[in-house]
């Protein structure tokens, strides 16, 4: 087994000999066998534990057990606690993303500390697991050839290594290992398939799934790999990145390939196509065929708009901000609004429209879009959550939340227009001034 991570970080240039390399190192029998190997091959290896602060005493045992074999090998250790469970109800994630998100975030932080890369346990039934969660969920060929030997900092030389050959190595080395009791739940996505799907599909068609699924990923990795080079090559003669946007001239080039084309703008442009999904993607293509002149909006305020024989993809500027006076029947134009306040005498409920108690309100309030650090209390609640949060909760869209108008002082929220007040505003049988602030539509009211 040594043989093969040797040969796997060789054959993918994941480290050179003398290169220090940081183990995630959970405990379990997979990174145990890794961090093991990797001392025995004489590489320089620390070895990274992290306690996501779910599973409570079986989890600072697990801790316990990684720095007591640390100090057993001689091995340089750190560790890490989060609390994955915040994490998850701040952000409106599950469990299992929302560990694997900072579980990511620390590697990257571990990785530019040490200047060195995070060797991870992967081995080929998780590569297996990976794939067929992505066929199920309909990934394109990129999601296919599941995870890579090496990605950004993150290395994975057991790619090629089976759990059953793990289990026997460990066995033969008499190296100890901890169980994480979440692997036997059915409540995460790949348990279910490990547990569930995998042992059917061997039974069905009387075969080793995991090793010909593995098999096509690699495969199907080459053919990714063609895919890449020859959108490289396009992307040099067709993909301008001029201020503050990205032209892609439309050219004759196979469909697959200008879909391609048109993920490697929005990339150059955000950095990232996290958010955008094949549909998307399909109505930038339309565009090809359309007037100069018509548009599509994506995810995370970017636009893709025809112009002539260019598709040029920019982010979309929502953001805005003005005092405000509280002069009353004063008006803040915005986009297709009119921002309005007036004093009244009794609550009644409209679209579009918040009343607070006036005198709760403190002098240096401005009416903006939302911030990075924007927080409000909100009505009927006890205590305070991001703005994110809130959008998140009521399941408002992605697509409108940088253009819901907020009344802010500093970071403090008071009023999300259309949605609630702050706790701290609220009109009470005390309230002696009410505050009403309305958004009206420009076009009607000029009518």
């Amino acid at each position: 087994m040594q043989q093969k991570i040797y040969n796997c970080i060789v054959d993918n240039k994941l480290i050179d000999k003398n290169d220090d390399v940081i183990v995630g190192f959970s405990g379990g029998a997979d990174s145990v066998a890794l961090l093991y190997s990797l001392k025995i091959l004489g590489y320089n290896v620390k070895a990274l534990h992290i306690e996501h602060g779910i599973r409570g005493d079986e989890a600072l045992h697990d801790a316990d057990f990684t720095k007591d074999f640390c100090l057993r090998y001689n091995i340089e250790y750190f560790i890490e606690h989060i609390n994955v469970p915040e994490y998850a109800e701040k952000n409106g994630l599950s469990l299992e993303t929302s560990a694997r998100i900072e579980r990511y975030r620390i590697f990257s932080e571990y990785s530019k500390k040490y200047s060195c890369p995070v060797a991870v346990a992967h081995n080929k039934n998780d590569q297996a697991e990976t794939v067929l969660m992505h066929l199920l969920r309909g990934s394109g060929l990129n999601g296919l050839v599941g995870m890579k030997p090496k990605f950004n900092n993150i290395i994975r030389p057991m790619l090629d290594i089976t759990r059953d050959e793990i289990e026997v190595f460990n066995a033969k080395n008499n190296l100890p290992f901890v169980i994480d009791s979440t692997n036997y739940s059915n409540e995460y996505t790949r348990n279910k398939i490990r547990n569930n799907v995998i042992p059917v599909l061997n039974e069905v068609f009387n075969t080793n799934c995991v090793e010909n699924i593995a098999q096509c990923s690699k495969i199907l990795n080459e053919y990714n790999q063609y895919f890449f080079n020859i959108t490289e090559k396009y992307a040099k003669e067709h993909i301008f990145v001029a201020d503050q946007k990205v032209e892609l001239s439309i050219c004759a080039v196979p469909r697959v390939i200008f879909i391609e084309l048109i993920k490697k703008a929005i990339e150059l442009l955000c950095g990232n196509i996290v958010d955008i999904e094949r549909i998307h993607l399909e109505n930038i293509f339309d565009l090809i065929n359309k007037e100069s002149g018509k548009e599509v909006h994506l995810p995370c305020s970017i636009k893709a708009k025809k112009v002539y024989n260019k598709i040029i993809f920019t982010n979309i500027n929502e953001n805005f901000e003005a005092k405000f006076d509280f002069k009353i029947n004063d008006e803040i134009y915005w986009k297709n609004y009119i921002i309005k306040n007036n004093f009244v005498t009794s609550v009644k409920k409209q679209p579009f429209c918040e009343h607070l108690d006036f005198d709760k309100l403190p002098n240096n309030l401005v009416l903006r879009t939302r911030k990075s650090g924007d927080f409000i209390y909100p009505l009927g609640s006890n205590g305070k959550c991001t703005i994110k949060k809130y959008f998140i909760d009521k399941k408002i869209p992605s697509d409108i939340r940088n253009s819901i108008p907020l009344l802010a002082s500093g970071n403090e929220i008071f009023a999300i227009i259309g949605y609630t007040v702050s706790q701290k505003a609220k009109i009470t049988e005390n309230t002696k001034k009410i505050i009403k602030i309305f958004m009206e539509n420009n076009n009607e009211s000029s009518k």
